[in-house]
């Protein structure tokens, strides 16, 4: 189920099962960051397959994604489902404008804690001033099997994914569950460190 706030952003709520049942989000396309990107973790991408085969779906991600590019964006109210909202539960942020937005939109509901998974760490880099309290940056690698995962500056998290369990180093923080709503380990207003996931 979706619906739409009041500057045209569409909130996905994730109520029947998966990884994010339990907990709403803000869905984004895929920009040729993604699409050009056709080995590591990448290429295993469930987000890029659904939006393949479902063109709501698709268009949702657009529209959101339109929206946040818009220099003339404007933030607006929202509540959620348990207090918190994830950006970019598909696609990516494109460009500096988007994170701004994104930014903008975080410091007008502070009664809310925001999570956002990114690979753009260039993006990240330029814009780290501005990055509201309340906002925790998950940056995840595009490489499969890091045998030294690491925090960026910039970040809060790092997240990693492994092809087994026997792969995952010992320096790990926090182990991936698989289901947000049972963990709430990235959802929480001091969770720092590096997490694994095994890929599914």
């Amino acid at each position: 189920m979706s619906y739409a706030l009041f500057n045209g952003l569409w909130i996905t709520e994730h109520r029947k099962s998966g990884k994010m049942d339990g907990k709403d989000s803000i869905m984004l396309s895929h920009p040729y960051f993604c699409k050009n990107r056709t080995s590591g973790i990448c290429a295993k991408c469930y987000s890029k397959r659904i939006s393949g085969y479902r063109p709501c779906l698709a268009t949702r991600q657009d529209q959101n994604t339109n929206v946040l590019k818009n220099n003339k964006f404007m933030p607006c109210k929202l509540h959620t489902v348990d207090s918190t909202l994830r950006w970019s539960s598909t696609g990516e942020i494109s460009n500096d404008q988007m994170f701004r937005n994104i930014c903008s939109m975080v410091d007008h509901n502070d009664h809310i804690y925001h999570q956002i998974w990114t690979k753009q760490a260039g993006i990240l880099k330029r814009n780290q001033d501005i990055i509201p309290y309340n906002l925790t940056i998950v940056w995840s690698a595009t490489k499969i099997n890091v045998k030294k995962p690491f925090i960026p500056d910039f970040a809060d998290i790092g997240f990693f994914v492994y092809s087994s369990e026997d792969k995952i180093p010992g320096n790990i923080t926090h182990r991936c569950k698989g289901k947000c709503k049972d963990c709430g380990f990235c959802y929480k207003i001091d969770s720092k460190g590096i997490v694994a996931e095994v890929l599914k």
